[in-house]
């Protein structure tokens, strides 16, 4: 019974380490595209310097990856440009909440 026991807890710990390396692989691979997208809209904005959706968009993905100071830094770029700017002022809100 004891010999049972452990298999059958070898089994649920390998269960649960399978489904946290699935959850770690996916999120890990999240980060990889939030970081190209990063990468695009920088460029976009070296090319435009006043696209305020450059600066949203990037402080939207900064704020997805946690990353909240940089994301405000965007964000108020993005109500520099346009003080009106309906997305950027939601944004801007959530982020004080940070």
């Amino acid at each position: 019974i004891v010999y049972l026991a452990i298999a059958v807890i070898i089994v649920y710990l390998s269960i649960n380490l399978y489904r946290n390396f699935n959850t770690y692989q996916k999120s890990s691979l999240e980060r990889v595209k939030i970081m190209n997208q990063l990468n695009s809209w920088q460029g976009i904005i070296k090319r435009f310097p006043d696209f305020k959706d450059a600066y949203l968009q990037i402080a939207v993905l900064e704020y997805r990856l946690g990353s909240y100071d940089i994301a405000r830094l965007y964000c108020d770029k993005a109500l520099l440009l346009d003080p009106e700017y309906s997305d950027a002022i939601e944004l801007d809100k959530k982020l004080r909440g940070k």
